[in-house]
C-alpha cells in the first residue's frame, strides 16, 4: 500500500500525457477514435499537462477517492490507466464527477425544478469559456453571416476565439486549429441569425 501512496502523490509532478487512442484529438484531420476503430496504426502525440492540486483518501484494496485539478485537455481516465501501469495493477474509474470548469462550479448548478420555474439564468458563452473576443464591423458581420472570412487584426493565431459585433452581439465561435490550406481560421459555430 505504501508504494501506491507514493505513486499517487507523484501524479502531481506529471508534466506530459500521452492521450488515449480513443479520443477526439485529430491526426492529419482525422479523429484518433475513428482511426483506432478502423485499425489504422498511429502514435498519439504527447501533450503538456498541469496538475495544480491533488489529494486522495479512503485508500483500500477496492480503490480510493481522488480529487484532482488539471489543465484543459487532460484525460483523467488516462491518468488512472497510467497509474495502474506504474504500480502493475489494473485500474479503472468507478465514477467521475467534474466539479469545476474554468470559473463555473457545480455549486452554481440549479435543479431541473428551478429551471422549470424560471429560477435559473443562462450565462453568456464568453463567461463560460475563457476565450479571446474580437469585434467585427458591419461589413465583417455580413461576411460572417455568409460563412466568408475576414482579416483578423489582432496579433494572435492559435486557439479558439469569439467574434462579436460592435454592439456586443455574439456572431461566431472560431478556431485556428485544424486549418485547411488557405483558410485563415475556421468557423466552429456561427450564431448570427439564430
Amino acid at each position: 500500500m505504501e508504494q501506491i501512496h507514493t505513486e499517487i502523490r507523484k501524479i502531481s509532478e506529471w508534466k506530459i500525457q500521452i492521450p488515449p487512442k480513443i479520443s477526439a484529438l485529430k491526426i492529419n484531420g482525422k479523429r484518433q477514435a475513428d482511426l483506432f476503430r478502423k485499425g489504422v496504426e498511429f502514435e498519439s502525440i504527447p501533450r503538456p499537462i498541469e496538475i495544480s492540486d491533488l489529494s486522495f483518501s479512503d485508500l483500500s484494496p477496492s480503490g480510493f477517492l481522488l480529487k484532482i485539478r488539471v489543465s484543459s485537455g487532460t484525460y483523467i481516465r488516462k491518468i488512472i490507466d497510467d497509474l495502474g501501469g506504474i504500480i502493475h495493477l489494473p485500474m479503472c474509474l468507478k465514477s467521475l464527477r467534474r466539479t469545476e470548469i474554468g470559473s463555473v462550479s457545480v455549486t452554481d448548478a440549479v435543479t431541473m425544478e428551478q429551471m422549470r420555474n424560471g429560477e435559473s439564468k443562462f450565462l453568456p458563452l464568453e463567461e463560460l469559456l475563457p476565450l479571446r473576443v474580437i469585434f467585427a464591423d458591419a461589413e465583417e458581420k455580413k461576411k460572417i453571416s455568409h460563412g466568408q472570412y475576414f482579416p483578423i487584426r489582432e496579433n494572435f493565431n492559435t486557439g479558439d476565439f469569439l467574434v462579436k459585433s460592435e454592439t456586443g452581439e455574439l456572431l461566431a465561435w472560431c478556431s485556428f486549429d485544424d486549418l485547411r490550406p488557405f483558410h485563415p481560421f475556421r468557423y466552429k459555430k456561427v450564431f448570427q441569425g439564430e
